[in-house]
């Protein structure tokens, strides 16, 4: 138990020395500090009356108020950035578990080799929409809606996320090549859905959509890093719009 308050202290002591330290860094690096340092070599300050006294510990106060209320609003940003973007993850997640549950359809489909039509249903709302009959007399037809992948509030808040945290922003920013890459793969599903003349061959899209059916827990992993590092839990919820 000692050595456990012993190492608490310790900890304590060093985060309070870096704030200091932290501090009068900040105070050496700014114009006013630097302004008065050189009033006083040239001796235009005399450093013995009151005056001058008051005036530099008002100045430091102000320093340390600027200070900390620059730390408070970084703190501030970072965590509305990680919320919003958590948000966006979460919407992201729903796109994934909707794309492979259509690809694992797809998979099992063209391995029994059905003769299930797979086609593209566009709403009136202008979202699309797998179906899929197994016989093409069929009267109704089966299916679901292909959400789109997200990335307006990475493109939108990037530059801020670069600025504030290096660690944050490199593991956003490889998680949203991920997505980017899924926004390829969902258009080569759409394209096929729709009848659209595939390169190199139709076949070969079949070929290439059974196979990455497969990769789904590849890329949640790469969703589920970032989410922990920025909610600290596993991402389990998904959001539909």
């Amino acid at each position: 138990m000692p050595e456990l308050l012993g190492a608490i202290f310790a900890v304590l002591v060093m985060g309070f020395a870096y704030v200091i330290l932290s501090f009068f860094i900040e105070i050496t690096r700014s114009t006013s500090f630097q302004l008065m340092a050189r009033k006083i070599a040239e001796g235009e300050f005399n450093l013995l009356p009151a005056t001058v006294v008051v005036a530099i510990a008002l100045f430091a106060l102000r320093e340390f108020f600027d200070f900390y209320k620059k730390r408070s609003d970084k703190k501030r940003n970072i965590e509305a950035i990680k919320l919003l973007i958590a948000d966006e993850i979460e919407k992201n997640h729903w796109s994934l578990v909707s794309m492979f549950r259509i690809l694992s359809e797809l998979k099992e489909d063209f391995e029994k080799e059905k003769n299930t039509i797979h086609y593209l249903h566009i709403a009136r709302n202008g979202s699309e929409h797998f179906r899929s009959k197994e016989d093409p007399e069929d009267e109704y037809s089966s299916g679901q809606a292909i959400p789109k992948f997200h990335t307006s509030m990475y493109e939108r808040l990037i530059p801020d996320i670069a600025a504030l945290d290096k660690k944050l922003f490199l593991s956003i920013h490889s998680t949203y090549e991920e997505i980017i890459e899924l926004t390829h793969y969902r258009d080569t599903m759409i394209d096929y859905l729709a009848g659209e003349e595939l390169s190199p061959s139709p076949e070969l899209t079949k070929l290439f959509l059974s196979d990455f059916a497969d990769e789904k827990d590849d890329y949640y992993e790469h969703l589920n890093k970032t989410y922990r590092l920025i909610k600290n839990k596993k991402l389990i919820a998904w959001k539909l719009r």
